[in-house]
């Protein structure tokens, strides 16, 4: 069942069994655009220990976004344009679903982006993916949702995914496992479909902080790690844990300016090394 497309550009609205379920190309492109601004850095922090900071002017056009950043060491990424189109549809099953497909209708969204540097060079082709279960927003949580990043070159070939997955607290013998700094040790897995993305409290009506949880496959680390979430959109910040298995290895944070039109502006990345408060 296809759904309707309410209206052009963005914001959209996949029309849902219970209403309409708004679905911006802003979130498509935003999180296309963060995910290329922080890969740099990561890779520099697991490979040689840098720590960084660096600021992105973005600006707004039709068709995307064109961003500059200075000091990003990637020479074909420090002017680049992401452009492309969101379609959108109503499903009966969740294409990220893996394993034995039930049915789950909903709405499911698909963004496809180029990327091109200054030059006007091809540099990479992205897919974004987003799926809201009607189920969640029959039962009041309009706010899981299952989402992806898909990063390929220019000839197409797979080169980083964010794959959707659950992070959990590890737990022995009915009892939380602590790290050195005396935190729960966290695991994550691929949610195989289930929802990545939802309220991190829900029953809390003062946190309205919104976690996602990701498995990166990269070839260049040799295995996944995990990249766990923390959004808050009282202050546009984005903050989260990189892990290598169970151990900590990064922490990344991006503040977010929107202009007056609730436009991508500037993003400030940051990264650096877990504090060690325990030996």
């Amino acid at each position: 069942m296809t759904g309707q497309l309410l209206s052009s550009g963005y914001p959209f609205m996949v029309e849902g069994n219970d209403g309409p379920r708004p679905v911006e190309r802003k979130l498509a492109e935003t999180e296309v655009a963060l995910t290329i601004l922080r890969d740099q850095a990561i890779n520099d922090l697991i490979k040689g220990g840098t720590e960084q900071s660096y600021t992105s002017n973005v600006r707004a056009t039709d068709t995307g976004l064109k961003l500059s950043t200075a000091g990003l060491r990637a020479p074909n990424l420090r002017e680049m344009e992401i452009s492309g189109a969101v379609g959108a549809e109503n499903v009966w099953f969740n294409p990220m679903e893996s394993g034995l497909r039930l049915p789950s209708p909903g709405a499911h969204a698909e963004g496809n982006f180029v990327v091109k540097d200054k030059s006007g060079k091809v540099v990479e082709r992205d897919k974004f993916e987003f799926f809201g279960s009607n189920v969640d927003d029959l039962y009041g949580r309009p706010d899981k949702a299952t989402m992806q990043v898909l990063r390929f070159d220019s000839k197409g070939n797979i080169m980083q995914a964010y794959k959707p997955a659950i992070s959990e607290e590890k737990i022995v013998g009915g009892r939380y496992v602590n790290d050195a700094n005396g935190q729960p040790i966290r695991e994550a897995k691929l949610s195989e479909g289930a929802a990545n993305c939802g309220l991190e409290n829900p029953g809390s009506y003062g946190n309205r902080r919104t976690e996602c949880n990701y498995l990166i496959s990269d070839p260049r680390y040799g295995t996944n790690i995990s990249y766990n979430e923390t959004v808050s959109n009282q202050r546009n910040t984005r903050r989260a844990v990189v892990r290598m298995g169970e151990t900590p290895i990064a922490i990344v944070e991006q503040r977010l300016v929107n202009d007056k039109d609730g436009n991508l502006s500037q993003v400030v990345t940051e990264i650096r090394k877990p504090v060690q408060i325990k030996k």
